[in-house]
């Protein structure tokens, strides 16, 4: 399987309220991230999504973009908190390493319905 389809699977099961499981099968526990907003560690990332499917039970991830380059997988996608929700414009860098995801970074601004740039955010 190629890491960019770990990634749709982890989406997936984010997407299903299965945070444990997607941890589980697709984080090392040597894992690190760099979001601001989230304590440093696997652990606290894991909290964090799973506090967040818990307020937005409905949230979606629809990947608009997937790039595999050597270990790295990049997504642009649309994350909406439920189906009324504009949604956040976000890039997600996954780092790979023993077939686990093993760093991550993350960058979301928030959608504009009615940009005045006609070409819009995808």
């Amino acid at each position: 399987m190629y890491s960019k389809d770990k990634v749709r699977n982890f989406f997936k099961l984010l997407e299903s309220n299965k945070v444990q499981e997607a941890f589980d099968r697709f984080v090392s526990l040597e894992f690190k991230h760099h979001n601001q907003h989230t304590q440093d560690g696997r652990l606290a990332l894991l909290e964090g999504m799973t506090d967040a499917h818990r307020q937005f039970p409905e949230m979606t991830m629809d990947i608009k973009q997937i790039f595999e380059e050597g270990s790295f997988v990049i997504t642009h996608s649309l994350v909406k908190m439920n189906s009324s929700h504009a949604g956040f414009v976000c890039v997600h860098i996954f780092r790979f390493a023993n077939e686990k995801i093993v760093e991550f970074w993350d960058i979301a601004t928030p959608r504009v319905e009615n940009s005045i740039n006609k070409d819009g955010a995808f």
